[in-house]
C-alpha cells in the first residue's frame, strides 16, 4: 500500500463491525477470519483514546446525534457518517508508536479532535503475501475512525474527494521526510485490492505451484550452445512445502518464510543457470568477432604491403634514371634521400649501400 485507504463504513453495522476489529478486548474475544492476526501480539497494539468497544460506540452515536441536532442538514438513509482511515507505516520507520503520535497530531488538526472516534496502532497482523507473483510483507498500521463533518454536515463525498486524499497523503509524506528521513508516498500505484484479497490470490498462486509441481521432474534450460538441467531436488522441496497451503492447513508466518527461502533457491538455481549460458553464448561472440577483426586486418596490412612495394619499385626505378644523369652533388643528395625513404618503406635493415648497390 502506496498511500492511505478511505474505506467508507456504509452503515450502522460496518461501524459496530470495525470498532470490534480495532477493540483490543474483542479482538481476543473472537475467532478472526484473518488468519494472520497473531494473538500474541495483540498485547503490543495500542490506541490513542482509553475506551472500550462500547465506550467508542456510544462516542460515536453521541456525535452523529449532536451533529443531527444542531447544524447537520444531511439526513439521507445513504449516507457515509464514519471512515476508518488505514495508514501503513514504512518499515524505515523504527518506532511506530512515535509515529502513531505525530499521525494523531495531524488527524485532529485536519478534522477536529471531536469528529476523532479512536485511533488503533496494529503491529499483530504483519506477515507475508503474494501480489502478482512477487513475495510482500505487510507493515505495522494504524486504523483511525472519523465522522466526515465538513462545516457542520456530514459529507463522506468531500471527505473523501481527490484533493482531499492528496491533501492528507502529502501532509503525512512531509512528515515522514522530515522527522524519518523517508518517504511515505513510494510512487506505487495505488492498490485497489485489500491484503485479503491479495492474500486469498497468493493462497491461489502457491495451490496451483504445488499442482504444478507435481508435473515437473527437472526444469530445462535450452540456450544456443548447450542444455543445462536443473536437478529436481529443489521443486520437490518446495512442493512439500506448498502442500501447507491446500486451505485446510493452519497457515503461519514460519511456513511462509520457507515457502519462500525454496521458492528463492529455485530461482536463483535457475538464474545461474541462464547466467553461465548467457555467458558462454557472449564469449562465442566475442571469439568469433575477434576473428573476423583479425582477418579483415591481415587483408588491409596485405594492402598496404601492395601499395608500398610498389612505391618502392617506382622509386628504386627513379634512382636508377638519377644515376644515368651527369653526376653532381644535387643528383647524389636527391639519390641519397630517396635511398632513405625506400629503406622506411620496406620496413627492413637494409642499408643504403646495400641499396644502392641493388639498384646499379
Amino acid at each position: 500500500m502506496a498511500s492511505v485507504d478511505f474505506h467508507k463504513c456504509k452503515n450502522a453495522s460496518d461501524v459496530a463491525a470495525m470498532m470490534r476489529h480495532n477493540d483490543a478486548i474483542e479482538r481476543m474475544k473472537h475467532k478472526h477470519a484473518n488468519k494472520d492476526i497473531d494473538i500474541t501480539r495483540s498485547n503490543l497494539n495500542t490506541q490513542w483514546l482509553p475506551l472500550d468497544y462500547k465506550q467508542t460506540l456510544e462516542r460515536y452515536e453521541s456525535r452523529i446525534n449532536n451533529l443531527d441536532s444542531t447544524t447537520n442538514t444531511n439526513k439521507r438513509k445513504d449516507r457515509v457518517t464514519c471512515f476508518s482511515l488505514c495508514i501503513p507505516i514504512p518499515a524505515e520507520i523504527g518506532d511506530s508508536e512515535k509515529f502513531s503520535n505525530d499521525i494523531k497530531k495531524l488527524i485532529e488538526a485536519e478534522y477536529g479532535t471531536d469528529n476523532i472516534i479512536n485511533g488503533y496502532l496494529h503491529r499483530d497482523e504483519v506477515h507475508d503475501y503474494i501480489d502478482h507473483g512477487v513475495w510482500k510483507t505487510s507493515l505495522e498500521h494504524l486504523h483511525i475512525l472519523v465522522v466526515p463533518e465538513i462545516d457542520g454536515k456530514i459529507c463522506g463525498k468531500k471527505f473523501s474527494g481527490k484533493s482531499a486524499m492528496i491533501t492528507l497523503n502529502n501532509k503525512i509524506n512531509d512528515i515522514c521526510l522530515r522527522k524519518y528521513g523517508c518517504s511515505f508516498l513510494t510512487g506505487e500505484p495505488p492498490q485497489k485490492k485489500t491484503v485479503e484479497q491479495l492474500k486469498k490470490e497468493g493462497e491461489k498462486e502457491l495451490r496451483q505451484l504445488k499442482d504444478n509441481l507435481n508435473k515437473v521432474s527437472d526444469r530445462v534450460i535450452t540456450g544456443n550452445a548447450k542444455t543445462v538441467t536443473l536437478p529436481s531436488e529443489a521443486y520437490n522441496n518446495l512442493s512439500v512445502k506448498a502442500a501447507l497451503y491446500d486451505g485446510r492447513n493452519e497457515k503461519t508466518l514460519t511456513e511462509t518464510r520457507a515457502v519462500r527461502k525454496a521458492a528463492e533457491a529455485v530461482e536463483r538455481k535457475y538464474n545461474n543457470a541462464v547466467s553461465l549460458e548467457y555467458n558462454a553464448f557472449e564469449r562465442e561472440i566475442r571469439e568469433k568477432a575477434l576473428i573476423a577483426e583479425n582477418e579483415m586486418l591481415r587483408k588491409e596490412n596485405s594492402r598496404l604491403r601492395a601499395i608500398i612495394d610498389t612505391a618502392v619499385s617506382l622509386l628504386e626505378s627513379v634512382v636508377r634514371l638519377l644515376k644515368r644523369l651527369r653526376p653532381s652533388e644535387t643528383v647524389n643528395k636527391l639519390i641519397k634521400a630517396i635511398n632513405k625513404v625506400v629503406v622506411i618503406l620496406k620496413g627492413d635493415k637494409t642499408t643504403e649501400k646495400e641499396f644502392e648497390s641493388k639498384s646499379r
